[in-house]
């Protein structure tokens, strides 16, 4: 039980709602400023978000309540029977607490019917143990805090609001916070959504210049498979349209952005998009609990950086658990677990994680992901510098992790495992407009794709005219050597613009070269070593090929059956070491632009017990030693 001392003198003990952690309040007559603190749940904050509440002193050492039923005069009272409408009454007694520095409170088993209220700065608190809920008719929430961009008022801080509210009048929007700054928003309780055929819906939604502001331990229960968009928490800031990544790809960082918020330990259900931030800055989203959201669990765009996604539960998400795209940089995303569900999701969707569309220097680290979606980690269309790093992926219906520079249509062939584009992008016509490149994909653990999917762990392309380079693979482990047609897939549509990237140490465990697939060989790669059977296995080429391929294997077998001269080695990579095995019909040609011998001459083979070691220098091999 929680003690409000009332303004007139009146006293009493209020039930938290059901499932809630509040500490208990024991006293006389008022709430004590320590108790208060510990209702708002602060503690932490101030030392995750760097001075939350570096200016609760404001607040009195002790705080008064209105019950709204029972209010100081001349003010009247609600009547709270679910059918009379409160608004005026209610939006009174909220003008009154602002005025005065009071909290409200509405007592449990009434429902207050309000076509919308707004909070004014200057209120500490609105508890309501009963129920809000609107009619149907309100425009900006059904709840509002005020504020300068959408309301014309001063914003709203240091404010707590708990509430139930109901909205199945048919209200799309229950809280709506306009710049507001150091708010707690704890415990509510939103459920209630109709569907609507052109309209959002949204549970809490802070508006631009939101800043260190606390969201913590709520329900909210969204529309199940909404026809529009249901935004579970969503916060917007300000930024250049998709920013900046249609103006040639130059992202620009955010004008008015969310700041410093916290986000945790929620429970939101179904809805499209559980937690939403556009424009938002050194934000915090941890410990909450995600399920079955028809779009995406988590999305991160409009230049959004350095905030911090992690311990989340996110599951049974239809496209993705975490995007980041159009321009969101520097955000980290760790200790997630992601997950579909048997039964209820359909296979297919986007990826687990999906980096995209100008998004860099992220970090997807130490996550958990058990998805068939058609990817576990996919990186494309401007992804610079971001890091895959550590991730245990399984379940995947395309590939573990695939990184890629464009999206276009049609693919082109032998571009097996790419992501068609759905179309062409809202402004201009093409995605791609910088290269994707200096990305890390490291230390993953890459598991078994979809039952009965034999597909990709590991894909790289390079699409259209922009390229895909001075990337790193290295030190990643595929163990599951049945279930792939491909450990490892790289395509190049453009010659020359897969290049320049790192392969080395990678664990692919695979029974056969067969299933590495590499367009132009190691020429891809400007180092490329370690990497278990594609380093170390013997190949055998074709009979008859006048300029074998050395992209693959450690060693080569000749296995002519007629004369065969060979004038080059194709697709291998400048410092590459290749030993050669000959026979009796095999001559290696001297050439002093490609194959540069001994002695300058031919070498002729006798026998399948003569080997020649070789290695490329600025596109020329040269003979190392022979053993005869």
């Amino acid at each position: 039980m929680n003690e409000h001392r009332f303004a007139n003198g009146n006293t009493v003990e209020a039930t938290a709602p059901e499932g809630s952690d509040y500490t208990q309040v024991k006293s006389n007559k008022r709430i004590s400023r320590r108790a208060m603190l510990a209702t708002l749940g602060m503690t932490g904050a101030a030392v995750v978000s760097g001075g939350l509440m570096n200016t609760m002193d404001v607040m009195a050492d002790t705080v008064q309540a209105i019950d709204v039923m029972n209010p100081p005069v001349p003010l009247a009272p609600l009547v709270g029977d679910g059918v009379t409408d409160d608004t005026a009454a209610f939006q009174a007694i909220l003008n009154y607490a602002a005025a005065n520095r009071l909290s409200v409170y509405c007592p449990s088993g009434k429902t207050y019917l309000v076509q919308s209220i707004r909070i004014k700065n200057g209120t500490v608190s609105l508890i309501c143990d009963g129920v809000i809920k609107g009619k149907g008719t309100a425009v900006n929430g059904v709840v509002q805090l005020d504020g300068p961009n959408l309301f014309g008022g001063t914003a709203v801080e240091h404010f707590t609001l708990q509430a139930n509210i109901d909205m199945s009048g048919g209200d799309r929007e229950a809280i709506k916070a306009d710049g507001c700054s150091n708010c707690t928003f704890t415990h509510n309780r939103i459920y209630g959504f109709t569907n609507h055929a052109s309209l959002n819906h949204y549970g809490i939604l802070l508006w631009f210049s939101s800043n260190y502001n606390k969201i913590q331990h709520n329900y909210i229960d969204g529309y199940d498979k909404p026809t529009q968009r249901g935004l579970l928490i969503d916060l917007i800031g300000e930024s250049a349209n998709f920013g900046g990544f249609h103006d040639n790809g130059n992202i620009v960082p955010p004008t008015r952005p969310c700041v410093g918020n916290i986000i945790t330990d929620n429970i939101l259900l179904n809805g499209s998009y559980a937690i939403n931030l556009l424009a938002v800055e050194n934000s915090v989203v941890s410990h909450n609990y995600c399920y079955k959201q028809n779009h995406r669990s988590i999305y991160v765009a409009q230049s959004s950086n350095n905030n911090i996604i992690s311990d989340n539960q996110l599951i049974g998400f239809l496209s993705s658990g975490v995007l980041l795209g159009y321009g969101a940089y520097k955000n980290l995303v760790t200790s997630n677990l992601m997950k579909q569900l048997d039964g209820y999701n359909s296979i297919g969707g986007e990826a687990a994680v999906n980096v995209n569309t100008g998004s860099y220097d992220n970090l997807i680290a130490d996550n958990t992901i058990e998805s068939f979606t058609n990817y576990g980690v996919y990186l494309a269309v401007n992804s610079i510098g971001n890091k895959v790093d550590g991730n245990a992926i399984s379940r995947h219906y395309v590939a573990g992790i695939a990184l890629e520079n464009d999206w276009i249509r049609p693919l082109p062939t032998g571009a097996k495992y790419s992501r068609p584009n759905y179309g062409p992008p809202s402004v201009g016509t093409v995605w791609a407009t910088k290269d994707s490149e200096s990305n890390i994909i490291q230390n993953n653990i890459i598991g078994s794709c979809y039952t009965g999917r034999a597909m990709c762990a590991i894909y790289v392309s390079q699409l259209g005219t922009t390229s895909t380079k001075n990337n790193i693979i290295q030190n990643n482990v595929v163990t599951d050597t049945a279930s792939y047609a491909y450990h490892l897939y790289c395509f190049e549509e453009t010659s020359g613009k897969l290049t320049g990237n790192t392969l080395k140490n990678n664990s692919f465990h695979m029974a056969t070269l067969s299933k590495l697939f590499l367009t132009r060989g190691r020429g891809h790669f400007k180092q490329c070593a370690g990497n278990d059977a594609l380093d170390t296995d013997p190949y055998t080429f074709a009979a008859g090929d006048t300029t074998p391929s050395v992209g693959i294997g450690g060693s080569f077998v000749f296995a002519n059956s007629s004369s065969t001269s060979v004038t080059m080695f194709d697709d291998g990579a400048d410092n590459q070491t290749i030993v050669v095995r000959l026979d009796a019909n095999t001559t290696i040609v001297y050439g002093p632009s490609t194959i540069r011998t001994k002695g300058s001459a031919n070498i002729a083979g006798a026998s399948t017990d003569q080997f020649v070691t070789l290695k490329r220098i600025a596109g020329v091999w040269y003979e190392i030693s022979r053993s005869f």
